[in-house]
Parts: structure tokens; sequence; C-alpha cells
């Protein structure tokens, strides 16, 4: 999931979904702009801005039953995130 997170409204769903659909031990990739970023031009028309500046990624995805959450500099000033399905 690639930059498309921060638009949606009920992203514990969507991240929810992700996990239910993998197979055991399958990879989500998960990577958006970082959330300071929203207060530049890009984020001032960002429909759900305020729930995106409260969320935290690595949380959300603990909380839905990821695990090996590991952050990785793919695409910088991006951040992305890899997580796993549990086996």
């Amino acid at each position: 999931m690639d930059e498309a997170t921060r638009s949606v409204p009920v992203k514990r769903a969507i991240l929810a979904e992700a996990r239910r659909i993998l197979r055991p031990g399958g990879t989500l990739v998960l990577g958006d702009t970082p959330q300071h970023d929203l207060h530049d031009f890009r984020g001032f028309y960002e429909p759900c801005k305020d729930e995106w500046l409260a969320f935290d990624p690595a949380a959300c995805l603990a909380g839905c039953g990821f695990d090996a959450i590991d952050e990785r500099p793919v695409a910088l000033p991006l951040w992305t995130l890899v997580a796993r399905s549990p086996r």
C-alpha cells in the first residue's frame, strides 16, 4: 500500500482487512508521506489530515495482528514499514 493510507478515514479497518486476506507469513509493505510533511502545500488539501496527524502506523499494524514490523529507508522522505502476518 503506497501513499493511500493518509487519504482514508478508516485506516485500521483497511489494515485489518489486509491482515485477514494475507496468507500466514505473508508480507505487507506500507509506505506513505510522513505526518509532519502535511504542513506544506501537498498536505493542505488532504481530506483526512487530522486523522493522519494522529496515526501511529506501527502501533496500528501491531493492533491488527501483524508482527515483525520493521521500518526501512526505501524511498526517503517517505516512510516504509514492512510487516508480516503471523504463521
